[in-house]
């Protein structure tokens, strides 16, 4: 009984909160900018907790939490899609993986890294403390928009594990680009 309750729990807060947010999506026509505006707000919700927790702990715990969450989140999402235990574990811990290794890629989440690897490459381009600054935001914004990318796309990838995914890897790859794209 307490099994089936724990996966009934699972499914009914990754669908529940699915179908959640496309009723406010048609309900009120989020659309365009609107849209946008709510997807950013959305994710700038999802990492307060990693951010607070990373500065609470003096930058020692922002990563391990970022990586536990993302990767309970897919857990629940592939449980929800009908993967099973073993399959929907193996699933989140390898995209909590990806979300953990991605955010090393630029400083653009404060607190969570003080450099990203793009960061110690590009700041040598500029020669004054204003272009360094600058560089290093445009690398910050750029950073983050590539770790959402890439995370997009390595998403799809893993997701054929439990989705039954038939699609050639070039196919997945094509087609996964508007989503990434937008997530970037």
């Amino acid at each position: 009984m307490a099994a089936e309750l724990s996966g009934a729990a699972d499914g009914l807060r990754s669908t529940r909160a699915a179908e959640y947010g496309r009723d406010i999506d048609e309900r009120y026509g989020a659309t365009g900018l609107w849209k946008l505006g709510g997807d950013v707000a959305a994710g700038a919700g999802q990492m307060a907790p990693t951010v607070a927790v990373n500065l609470l702990t003096g930058g020692r715990l922002g990563t391990p939490f970022l990586l536990s969450s993302a990767a309970g989140n897919a857990a629940a999402q592939a449980r929800a899609g009908g993967a099973d235990e073993e399959t929907a574990f193996l699933y989140g811990i390898l995209s909590g993986g990806v979300e953990a290794a991605t955010e090393r890629i630029s400083a653009g989440i404060p607190g969570l890294n003080k450099t990203g690897l793009l960061d110690d490459v590009l700041s040598r381009v500029a020669s004054s403390p204003t272009g360094r600054g600058a560089v290093k935001k445009l690398v910050d914004v750029l950073g983050e928009g590539a770790e959402e990318y890439i995370s997009e796309i390595a998403g799809a990838y893993l997701a054929r594990l439990w989705n039954g995914d038939e699609r050639g890897a070039w196919q997945t790859f094509v087609e996964t680009q508007p989503d990434a794209l937008y997530a970037g």
